[in-house]
């Protein structure tokens, strides 16, 4: 059921007794044992994005900040949200709008931290505003012109774009690693040499490179001489280079190879050529990838119990993050790994209600953006919860769960928290574990959906759980950041495997006897297909390829928009209704698929 009118919520949702079976119902084993599943799987993604956006931004949004802030708003939404089946938390989309937005402040005001805070603090401000008129004028019906069309775009971008993080960190960590010795013949002091491997783009970033450049020239220097009785290293001036002056200033002769003259030289340039840890670090990202992957496969497979492949899969990424974690202890004494960095006991940073320039301006322009993604993301939630064959008995407020996301906004941009939405799989899971089946089947019928244990207790203790995790930094300080990378790209690849979109894409060059039966094949002419499948990885692409561009990739959101009037007024003119119905609709497939691999006595009740 659905709420249409914001005023409707207290003598639905809060009335009639329904308040009170929310806390009445979560008393249940199943709620029990759906929390002791679904904390790892809620746990791990919250983690990995908040070390990215820890390293994104540059440690302006902490890992623990991330989990205490996410917690809160979780707690509260469990207290008073319109659908307490929803979890919060940092998602994809938010994590890219996140970077955008702190490249953005970075090249337009460098070494300005405090405007970026304070571009935040406006964002918020803004989003408040649009998400309160949302609710009041009850928009939220818009968000069924999202079809599954424009899911799938949205979909593959936020894959994409995992995959793209993941593998750019670790050919910066290659380049970082090898850089010193690529150059060591042929520049002309250490200083230049490390200089290289710096970007320009980011002023914050490059002074701290500087600073460790300069430790590392001094130790450089230092070194050599020691290892110089002869004095081959003289200074520009012919004058041997005084300790403690850097590679620049001493103007350091590199054009004779040291290499070449005495092998103590290598083994002083081995102290900044470390390839050892750049191979480290890809050994600990194939392992989690492999592990998460093996183990997800045992849903689908026949070799154990029903329960027992169902235990193993639900745990693929705790078990891969272990895993990896356990890889980069045994080999710690040998080869060093960047591990998460967390401060304890987490603070807060409360910005004051202030402007500079067009900060007002630049806050309503992306507050817009951010608005588009948390109403699409919190809608598209409320849709899953809702559908028909889950049976839910209980109204949903989706108005009330947009105010909320809009006043979670505005408290996240005054205590410099990250901004949360309701996300869309974490939301499947849960209801996916508080689904109750028929016990009672005949012999190779698929178990049916009972109902759905509708309650508020287990998104209240996972919220609570989430937020004292920022607590353990005993545990979470020996994460490596490798393995969290690895759980991106994992996700990344499992979003791109799972879309409609990449396996009708496979469908081009595979030969017409060897196609699945499904419903669009059946209905739907293969020139159709492709030329459906062809359009949508080209707006995806046209998407992806917007965020690299400086200045237009704050607009991804309004591009994802565009899909909808693509959607609802260009293809009616090349497909019938029923052909779009067979590539847009729900797919009966996949639902019967899910539901007797996947859902098939999931947990006891």
């Amino acid at each position: 059921m659905e709420v249409s009118s914001i005023a409707a919520l207290f003598s639905c949702r809060f009335g009639s007794g329904e308040y009170g079976r929310d806390w009445g119902d979560g008393c249940k084993w199943i709620c029990v044992a759906a929390i002791c599943f679904l904390y790892f799987s809620i746990i791990v993604p919250e983690v990995t994005f908040g070390a990215n956006l820890s390293d994104l931004t540059h440690n302006s949004l902490k890992v623990e900040i991330t989990l205490v802030g996410t917690g809160m708003s979780g707690v509260i939404f469990a207290l008073f949200g319109g659908q307490p089946l929803l979890i919060l938390g940092v998602t994809g989309p938010l994590l890219l709008f996140e970077k955008i937005l702190y490249e953005f402040a970075e090249s337009a005001w460098p070494d300005d931290e405090a405007k970026y805070l304070q571009l935040r603090m406006w964002i918020g401000v803004w989003t408040f505003a649009f998400c309160f008129l949302l609710a009041m004028l009850d928009l939220s019906f818009l968000i069924r012109l999202f079809t599954r069309f424009s899911e799938e775009i949205f979909a593959s971008l936020i894959g994409a774009i995992f995959i793209y993080e993941a593998v750019k960190w670790l050919v910066h960590v290659f380049a970082e690693r090898l850089c010193p010795m690529r150059d060591c013949c042929v520049t002309q002091s250490f200083a230049f040499m490390t200089s290289n491997c710096v970007p320009n783009n980011n002023s914050r970033l490059r002074r701290e490179k500087e600073e460790q450049t300069t430790h590392y020239n001094e130790t450089f220097l230092r070194l050599i001489r020691d290892h110089d009785p002869s004095g081959l290293v003289k200074s520009e001036s012919g004058r041997t280079s005084e300790s403690g002056r850097t590679g620049m200033d001493s103007g350091v002769n590199m054009g004779m190879c040291p290499r070449q003259k005495d092998s103590s030289y290598l083994s002083c340039a081995m102290d900044f050529f470390r390839p050892d840890e750049a191979l480290l670090a890809l050994l600990i990202l194939i392992t989690v990838i492999i592990v998460a992957i093996v183990l997800e496969k045992f849903r689908k497979g026949s070799l154990l119990p029903l329960r027992a492949r169902l235990v193993l899969a639900e745990f693929s990424l705790p078990v891969a993050l272990l895993c990896g974690t356990l890889l980069s202890i045994v080999f710690a004494p040998f080869v060093p790994v960047e591990r998460m960095h967390m401060a304890f006991p987490p603070t807060f940073r409360q910005i004051t209600f202030a402007s500079f320039g067009y900060a007002p301006i630049y806050g309503f322009l992306l507050g817009i953006f951010l608005t588009i993604l948390i109403f699409t993301e919190t809608q598209l939630s409320g849709l899953i919860a809702t559908q028909r064959r889950n049976r839910l008995t209980r109204v949903t407020a989706f108005h009330v769960n947009i105010l909320l996301l809009g006043c979670f906004a505005l408290s996240s941009g005054f205590l410099v928290t990250p901004f949360v939405c309701a996300d869309p799989l974490r939301s499947f899971y849960h209801i996916r574990a508080l689904t109750i089946y028929s016990k009672v089947n005949a012999p190779g019928e698929t178990p049916r959906i009972v109902r759905v244990q509708e309650q508020r207790v287990t998104a209240l203790v996972l919220s609570i759980l989430t937020g004292v995790t920022a607590f353990a930094e005993l545990f979470l300080r020996y994460i490596p950041i490798v393995a969290l990378y690895g759980i991106l790209l994992y996700m990344g690849l499992i979003t791109l495997l799972n879309l409609d979109m990449v396996k009708r894409l496979k469908l081009i060059p595979q030969m017409r006897e060897y196609h699945p039966d499904t419903k669009y094949i059946r209905v739907v002419p293969m020139r159709k297909i492709h030329l459906y499948t062809i359009l949508q990885v080209s707006l995806a692409a046209f998407i992806f390829g917007s965020k690299l561009v400086p200045y237009w990739q704050v607009a991804f959101p309004v591009l994802l928009i565009l899909c909808v009037p693509i959607r609802m007024y260009l293809l009616p003119k090349f497909y019938t209704e029923e052909e779009l119905e067979a590539l847009d609709g729900e797919s009966d497939e996949e639902d019967h698929e899910q539901m007797s691999v996947n859902e098939k006595t999931h947990l006891p009740p």
